[in-house]
């Protein structure tokens, strides 16, 4: 069965910009048609008055529950003390629809379990960039020790200063350290056609990932295996945007654009755009195969001899007739290799979708288009 992950957008009060209830409706309806499951916003931001992004924050949960979505909220230490302090500000946290709370920095247990008997929340993302092991193991054993329906998610930080983003093995590092507890790990991607204010460079977990596109970003996380969930770090990213994030943790068909050789023959046509190609899970050291091209050629026909040259990385191949039973069969190729007689070269992947191939998953479905 296709492994399928979790995604998210996010949405942010500001009581100084034009960003009205209206926009973030239709922004987070967009994101529900595309089976997003989350909706994620912060507390986190010095700028704001407490009660009145509260009250915002309290209108946006109403909404998003509306959607069937989860919604999350992001808040430190302090602000969580001053929430509780505050009998007026508590009776609005209270009727929040808060899925998960997300403990950035600052707060202790006892916070956390004062939040579980005033507000009722009783699931909580940890700070996945930053906690220890022995960090995660301590706050996972003894709030489970207070309330055994706690549960818990983690989510990478996103980080809008260019340079200061995370590398992408110190990701996995962290992430990994979640997995015997059977944490599912978030990390954020950043939108490049709407990035946030006041930096606009967007907000990404993995540095080398905020100039690269989202479908890029989203594709390289999902390879690592370190990571179940994928979040848009930055609010109001393009229909494109939402629909690629959508496509690649929903496991959909990946499409290929491929220059064609101006010789291959009809029956190699058909095996090429005969349907969609579903890669052996099996993943091979010098190519991706597809375990359903054998089927899109006819039975018993073999395909003839044709284009013998050297197998370059990215090029596309059928076996011929002289591979016997392997006639048909389809290769995309991930390492240089020579020239084969038995090997028929019909196609080159164009450079815009090399990073498909770099971050292909086993049993990757994918399509070709011209």
């Amino acid at each position: 069965m296709k492994r399928q992950f979790g995604f998210g957008i996010s949405v942010y009060p500001n009581v100084n910009d034009d960003q009205d209830m209206l926009r973030v409706s239709e922004y987070i309806k967009a994101a529900a048609k595309l089976e997003y499951g989350e909706v994620f916003s912060s507390l986190h931001l010095p700028e704001l008055v407490y009660t009145q992004s509260l009250n915002e924050i309290q209108c946006l949960g109403v909404l998003v529950r509306e959607y069937g979505m989860d919604f999350a909220l992001d808040i430190s230490g302090e602000m969580l003390e001053n929430i509780l302090q505050n009998r007026s500000l508590s009776s609005i946290m209270k009727n929040i629809p808060i899925s998960h709370l997300r403990l950035d920095y600052g707060y202790s247990l006892n916070q956390i379990k004062e939040a579980v008997d005033k507000f009722g929340i009783k699931g909580f993302m940890l700070n996945a960039s930053v906690l220890s092991e022995w960090e995660i193991k301590l706050m996972v054993t003894q709030l489970k020790a207070y309330d055994k329906s706690i549960h818990f998610k983690a989510c990478h930080n996103f980080y809008p200063r260019p340079e200061t983003g995370l590398s992408l093995d110190f990701m996995i590092k962290r992430s990994l350290q979640y997995k015997p507890y059977g944490i599912p790990v978030t990390a954020c991607v950043n939108s490049t056609t709407n990035p946030r204010m006041p930096l606009k460079m967007g907000l990404p977990t993995v540095e080398e990932h905020r100039n690269k596109g989202i479908e890029a970003a989203t594709m390289s996380l999902l390879a690592t295996e370190a990571v179940d969930a994928i979040l848009i770090g930055d609010s109001f990213a393009s229909e494109n945007e939402l629909l690629a994030v959508s496509q690649r943790c929903l496991g959909k068909p990946v499409p290929l654009h491929i220059e064609l050789e101006t010789n291959i023959c009809d029956l190699e046509r058909k095996i090429i755009f005969g349907g969609v190609h579903h890669s052996r899970p099996d993943v091979a050291a010098c190519s991706i195969r597809s375990q359903t091209s054998r089927q899109m050629a006819s039975i018993g026909i073999y395909v003839p001899k044709g284009n013998i040259k050297q197998r370059s990385r990215y090029s596309v191949t059928i076996d011929n007739e002289e591979y016997l039973r392997y006639s048909g069969e389809l290769h995309i190729i991930t390492k240089e290799l020579p020239a084969d007689e038995r090997v028929n070269v019909v196609g080159h992947i164009k450079p815009k979708d090399y990073y498909k191939i770099d971050f292909a998953s086993p049993g990757m479905d994918f399509y070709f288009i011209t």
